[in-house]
C-alpha cells in the first residue's frame, strides 16, 4: 500500500494516495516511509499542522532516508 501511495502520488491522485498512505499505516502504523510520505501529501495540500507530527512519528520510529530529507 505504501509504494502504490507514492505511485498515486506521483500521478498526482491525492485523494487516492492518501488513501493507500492510510491503509498501510493501519497495517503497519511504525512504517516510517508510510509516515513521511502522508507527511509529504498534507504538505503539499497546505496542511503542515496534520503533516508535522506524521514527519515526528516517522524521525521517532527510524532514521531513513525518506524521514531525514
Amino acid at each position: 500500500h505504501r509504494a502504490l501511495g507514492q505511485a498515486y502520488l506521483v500521478l498526482g491522485r491525492l485523494d487516492d494516495a492518501e488513501d493507500s498512505f492510510l491503509r498501510a499505516l493501519r497495517l503497519d502504523p511504525r512504517s516510517s516511509d508510510a509516515l513521511t510520505l502522508l507527511g509529504n501529501l498534507y504538505a503539499q495540500r497546505g496542511r503542515h499542522s496534520d503533516a508535522v507530527p506524521l514527519y515526528e512519528r516517522s524521525l521517532a520510529v527510524g532514521r531513513t532516508v525518506y524521514a531525514l530529507n
